[in-house]
């Protein structure tokens, strides 16, 4: 979450405002917005207008402008994408901004607020791009070998470990910042793994696997993303075991 989120009127100076907490590059612009208010007396409606100035003008670094001349119509949309609340919280700062800016002669009067229809279109497109290169990276994997490695994982973890079905299924994969990925364990599965347990998990994500954000562990090899079914687990279990049962006989 933002910092801007969170920080109250405790963090407000009587003579700084929150300009601490404003971009550097957009200093400038905060110090015009802040002499508008300065003959105004103090109040929780003068910390919550700083406040909210603050916020827009980091979301507008956020999305990549880095000054008031880079000010556009499709970087106020980015930034609207990028912020996480309603349309209208971030709107009334950024239009303050602008009329602020346009009074100054530091912006053309003909200059166009994006409207909310303008931000759901931005993020109808962005949705789209997403789906397009997720199904990419499922046409690039190999579907065969894909589910040969995965149902060598699944078998050899319910072999080596007894994990039933529903706790194979449940197993997610998370990002674990620079060291890679790691496992959430499920019901009584227990790490560390066996070693060919976890050499065949490892290449099961880095062989079959789509690359794909994705909580579970194991998955369909076909667009879009879904877990498997519990009954498919079952039956890889089930010939495994099979053949488990078999070997052990022909041993005998």
């Amino acid at each position: 979450m933002d910092i801007m989120h969170i920080i109250g009127s405790d963090f407000f100076d009587k003579s700084r405002g929150y300009r601490d907490f404003c971009p550097k590059e957009f200093e400038d612009a905060y110090d015009l917005f802040a002499m508008r208010l300065a003959n105004e007396p103090i109040s929780l409606d003068v910390i919550e207008s700083h406040r909210q100035m603050v916020l827009a003008l980091r979301y507008l670094k956020q999305a990549g402008m880095s000054s008031v001349s880079e000010i556009t119509e499709n970087g106020l949309i980015k930034a609207f994408y990028i912020y996480e609340g309603e349309y209208s919280e971030l709107a009334r700062p950024v239009k303050e901004l602008i009329k602020l800016l346009q009074s100054e002669r530091l912006m053309n009067n003909d200059f166009r607020m994006p409207t909310a229809y303008d931000v759901c279109e931005y993020d109808r497109s962005m949705r789209l791009k997403a789906k397009s290169e997720e199904r990419l990276k499922f046409e690039a994997i190999d579907i065969s070998e894909s589910e040969e490695l995965m149902n060598r994982a699944i078998s050899l973890l319910a072999v080596k470990t007894g994990a039933s079905a529903r706790s194979i299924c449940n197993l997610k994969l998370i990002p674990a910042n620079e060291v890679g990925t790691r496992l959430v364990k499920s019901g009584h599965l227990n790490n560390p793994y066996p070693t060919d347990v976890g050499k065949a998990i490892n290449e099961y994500i880095t062989k079959g696997r789509p690359k794909i954000d994705f909580e579970y562990l194991f998955m369909r090899p076909n667009f879009p993303p879904r877990p498997l079914r519990l009954s498919t687990v079952e039956a890889v279990i089930d010939r495994a075991l099979e053949n488990q049962r078999l070997e052990n006989e022909s041993a005998n």
